[in-house]
């Protein structure tokens, strides 16, 4: 059987999830808080990383812990709705994703995403991350009614 088409997903198999996610934790403990001491901010961040659980928990529940634990209260409208809206400006991809899809590209192969998240989200991250012009085909839960397993 020959293979026709490759799918990736966005976050940890071609976008470098880690970096961009600790970014805009960081954006929101400097935008919420007036803590200087850079070594108390990282141990906020570093807890906010693994609150999240790499984006398998609820932004609301990272919230409370943030106010519960170190007093900072998010002062968005809506957390979840914010994270959305910004984490695609951190978006950076691995080192060799963009060669490895062009190169399978080259090969003759069609070259999708199936991704979970917001159907802007996902297009934003794959456009700044300079991924974009090398897909065919892209599915993000939001636009299909159901998250992948």
């Amino acid at each position: 059987m020959k293979y026709k088409a490759i799918f990736f997903d966005f976050d940890y198999t071609l976008g470098s999830r880690d970096v961009y996610a600790y970014q805009l934790y960081l954006r929101a403990v400097n935008e919420n808080s007036s803590i200087d001491d850079p070594v108390l901010k990282e141990a906020i961040v570093q807890d906010c990383m693994i609150w999240d659980q790499k984006g398998n928990e609820s932004k609301y529940y990272v919230q409370d812990l943030l106010k519960e634990r170190y007093g900072i209260e998010l002062k968005y409208d809506d957390f979840s709705v914010w994270w959305d809206d910004h984490l695609w400006e951190y978006a950076v991809a691995y080192d060799d994703a963009y060669n490895t899809v062009s190169k399978l590209k080259e090969k003759g192969y069609l070259i999708g995403m199936l991704s979970n998240g917001t159907s802007e989200g996902q297009r934003l991250k794959l456009k700044h991350a300079g991924l974009d012009e090398l897909f065919d085909a892209i599915a993000v839960s939001q636009d299909i009614g159901f998250k992948k397993p």
